[in-house]
């Protein structure tokens, strides 16, 4: 039952396919995230890993990436973004523990709710039981969830914890030549600087910016200079 669930599911929360291991750029502090992930979750089945850390820290490209890496080795992966609970149910976590992986965004919009803490709580037991790879996300580390059911939080504290952080400047610059190279780019110092001075650092909002311009720079045949951000961005 848990496999046509999830083969329902994503039909409403599509992964992005930019959202690989390989493009993802950690920063300085959290190198033995990657490694982490891919020897004791992709190539193992460790059977809860927490991966909390401010917004735009990385964490829903690595859960999506996650799943995209076991669906190409043949396993039945799902996404459950939490942050869209209106379209969720606490029942939706029955039977998952069937798939292969299992990764759940936003962990922090369920406090409070009873029913899905015991839903969760009930697929952690499931999980533990059989050989489900199950990865939360939270803003929050797991100690400091504010949980009404202390048996949850006690089972979430169990598991592997990795903080995310945010990039420096000097990450961010190179995250956004990595990106404007992939895309066949040419991203000279003058823009990079340009825009972390002016523009947000969120790495989403810097990599939807490095897209507009592409978009803009192929439109009206120029270059991407600092007068055509300029012009585009309205600075």
């Amino acid at each position: 039952m848990g496999r046509d669930r999830a083969r329902q599911l994503p039909l409403v929360f599509q992964l992005d396919n930019a959202a690989t291991l390989q493009n993802f750029l950690p920063s300085s502090k959290d190198t033995q995230v990657l490694h982490f992930l891919r020897t004791r979750v992709i190539r193992s089945t460790e059977p809860l890993s927490f991966l909390w850390g401010n917004p735009e820290t990385g964490k829903t490209h690595l859960l999506q990436a996650l799943c995209h890496e076991v669906a190409s080795a043949g396993g039945v992966p799902i996404y459950l973004p939490l942050s869209r609970l209106e379209q969720l149910a606490p029942a939706m976590l029955e039977g998952l523990e069937d798939l292969d992986l299992v990764c759940i965004d936003d962990v922090g919009k369920i406090t409070g709710q009873a029913e899905w803490e015991q839903a969760l709580f009930h697929l952690y037991n499931r999980a533990r039981d059989g050989e489900l790879r199950l990865v939360l996300a939270a803003d929050s580390a797991p100690a400091n969830l504010t949980l009404g059911l202390p048996d949850l939080q006690s089972r979430l504290q169990s598991g592997v914890v990795f903080q995310l952080h945010e990039l420096t400047d000097s990450e961010r610059s190179q995250l956004l030549k990595e990106r404007a190279g992939r895309l066949g780019i040419e991203l000279p110092d003058a823009v990079v600087n340009y825009v972390l001075q002016r523009h947000s650092r969120s790495t989403g909002a810097l990599v939807s910016l490095l897209q507009e311009l592409d978009s803009q720079s192929l439109a009206l045949k120029r270059r991407i200079t600092v007068p055509l951000v300029k012009e585009v961005m309205g600075w």
